[in-house]
């Protein structure tokens, strides 16, 4: 486990030790709707906060969530393996959690020009222009992330599949899905119980909704 994926690069692989829970949270897969649900079970009063300027939950400094990386490898090893843990993931159709991806990335802003389009060698100028004068271009966006795959890579398009290590996938024994993700998420937090609660997660937290209207927030019990 130390050189595995999902103990070196820990950041989105959740642990809920309240509710013995690790969660695998996919970027483009809803992951920020599921920090704010992991930060409201946690007590974190700032779940309601993610869109507030100058507060970005994808830092852990933020949401405050532990990750595989916080506990010694022989343990995180351990929990990957018992029982008593539920493993959950959530993924996406990929062509479109890809296009999703295209659209935010590359539509909405210039982060695809800065992650990609100016990082491809200086000596393929050709292909630089072209990148950034055709960046809001599906084909082109494929196109370049395809032939350039390590200056181009970035977490928001890469395969969800690569994001556990194979070995480990067997062991995530709850796979819910984007597009039926209400049901899905009500089917895992209806399991999930802690020692301080008789309610399931899905009673104590999830029916009530997280969505991020302060006003709203600030009414719902934590």
């Amino acid at each position: 486990l130390p050189t595995d994926r999902i103990y070196m690069q820990a950041r989105d692989s959740f642990v809920i030790p309240k509710y013995k829970l690790i969660f695998f949270a996919f970027p483009k897969v809803a992951c920020s709707e599921w920090k704010k649900m992991f930060m409201r079970m946690n007590g974190n009063k700032h779940w309601c906060k993610v869109d507030a300027i100058g507060f970005d939950i994808h830092k852990p400094e933020n949401n405050k969530i532990l990750t595989l990386a916080d506990y010694p490898a022989e343990i995180a090893a351990a929990m990957m393996t018992s029982p008593l843990w539920t493993r959950a993931a959530i993924v996406r159709e990929p062509k479109e959690r890809l296009l999703s991806a295209f659209l935010d990335k590359a539509i909405n802003e210039d982060y695809f020009v800065r992650k990609c389009c100016r990082k491809i060698p200086k000596e393929m100028e050709e292909d630089r222009v072209s990148c950034e004068e055709n960046r809001k271009d599906f084909g082109s966006f494929l196109k370049f992330v395809k032939k350039y795959p390590e200056e181009c890579f970035d977490v928001h398009w890469e395969p969800q599949v690569l994001k556990v290590d194979a070995k480990w996938w067997p062991y995530i024994d709850f796979v819910g899905h984007q597009h039926n993700v209400h049901e899905d998420a009500k089917t895992l937090l209806s399991n999930l119980y802690s020692n301080d609660s008789p309610q399931s997660a899905w009673d104590r937290y999830g029916k009530t909704g997280w969505g991020n209207d302060n006003d709203l927030c600030e009414k719902r019990p934590y």
